[in-house]
């Protein structure tokens, strides 16, 4: 560490600008800068921000920016979204949500309080959502058939009638 001279336009105890004193610190940047070049670690160690100020150095690269992706069509992103929930593994509908209205159907139709297990709670909720996913699957094949894209109430009315009509049969 060099000790601390006091520049010609600063007196020795004279404290006029504080911006011109660097208190007799040695910085790294400056002593990285005189390292050799073919030096392997010296790219490493060099500070990727220009922090001399008003000079430019080669050393000193434009900051890499984030690729810009073009717009995304809508049917596009649904279709992705429509991937992932796909592939996901985890409940669509929260537990907590899932398990309240369960014990608000136990509290309804019951004469007597009941407690139920976590794991009859699970497997509830998974062939509830199961069987939601597959209802709206069919429906939307309706929805599908009509030539829409929207899938309305009457769809899934009509999935119910042939739902119903087919289990009557059998």
């Amino acid at each position: 560490m060099k000790p601390f001279r006091p520049t010609s336009h600063q007196g020795a105890g004279d404290s006029e600008n504080e911006n011109d004193t660097d208190y007799g610190l040695e910085f790294s940047t400056s002593r990285l800068l005189a390292q050799n070049a073919n030096n392997r670690r010296s790219s490493t160690l060099q500070s990727t921000s220009n922090s001399q100020g008003g000079e430019t150095g080669a050393a000193g690269s434009a900051p890499r920016q984030r690729k810009q992706r073009g717009p995304m069509s809508r049917a596009t992103r649904l279709n992705r979204e429509i991937r992932r929930l796909r592939a996901c593994t985890t409940p669509l509908i929260p537990r907590l949500s899932f398990s309240r209205l369960v014990r608000e159907l136990i509290t309804k139709y019951a004469s007597s309080s009941f407690r139920i297990t976590e794991s009859a709670l699970g497997a509830l909720q998974e062939s509830s959502e199961l069987y939601l996913t597959q209802r709206f699957q069919d429906a939307y094949l309706l929805t599908h058939h009509r030539g829409r894209v929207t899938l309305e109430v009457r769809d899934m009315g009509l999935m119910a009638y042939i739902i119903d009509v087919t289990h009557n049969r059998s």
